[in-house]
């Protein structure tokens, strides 16, 4: 039986400017079951990546109750916040935020060297990922001298790599050229395929294909669901 991961009810976000209030996200409400691959798209400025800060436990919202794995996470403290990201929730940004001075193998080993993983379970874990994304032949090199789309799978295989339960990609092919971006596309698909769950924010109806539910944000509300 598919259980839920995701179960958000009527979630606001308003920031405070001097005396004026600016809602984000009005009254949304999703419920995501493991092994979705669900898209969220929308106009810039619409509240898609407030939302993805919100659910990816990185913010809080206003009003409204969010449930992770069927635990309420509504009022935690960052640092309890914190404590349910590491080892569950990954992200994938537009922006690749290697680190220029490790090399790819290095990038994608850094948060199980957080989780204190030991050197041999670590060895097999980053090489499988990089077999996975294709990157193993380029282990040793450096940021800088791979391409933007390698980059990317770089971000991807440290982001997978202690295979947590969800993962966030905030317009993961915003800075690629198109076939670099299938690339993305078809690895984020065959990652889904394996039984991760992935929520995307994208502009591009091409990539949103590529999942099972669009969720249509405009001026913070949910107007659309397919």
């Amino acid at each position: 039986m598919t259980s839920s991961i995701i179960r958000a009810n009527n979630l606001t976000k308003s920031y405070q400017t001097n005396s004026i209030s600016t809602l984000a996200i009005k009254n949304i409400s999703i419920n995501v079951n493991e092994g979705e691959f669900i898209a969220i798209m929308g106009p810039s400025g619409c509240g898609k990546s407030t939302l993805l800060n919100i659910l990816g436990m990185l913010d809080s919202p206003t009003t409204g109750e969010y449930y992770f794995m069927e635990k309420n996470v509504t009022n935690l403290t960052e640092s309890g916040r914190s404590a349910i990201r590491k080892g569950n929730i990954a992200f994938v940004f537009q922006s690749f935020n290697l680190i220029d001075d490790l090399t790819v193998y290095e990038n994608v080993e850094l948060p199980l060297m957080y989780m204190k993983k030991p050197e041999k379970e670590r060895k097999s874990m980053v090489n499988e990922i990089l077999e996975k994304t294709q990157l193993i032949d380029l282990k040793q090199r450096f940021p800088y001298q791979i391409s933007g789309g390698q980059q990317q799978r770089v971000a991807i295989a440290r982001a997978v790599v202690f295979e947590p339960k969800i993962i966030f990609a905030d317009e993961p092919t915003g800075n690629l050229d198109y076939k670099s971006s299938q690339n993305i596309m078809k690895i984020l698909s065959d990652l889904n395929q394996g039984g991760k769950t992935i929520i995307l924010v994208t502009h591009e109806e091409a990539f949103a294909s590529y999942c099972h539910r669009i969720i249509n944000i405009l001026d913070g509300n949910v107007v659309v669901k397919k």
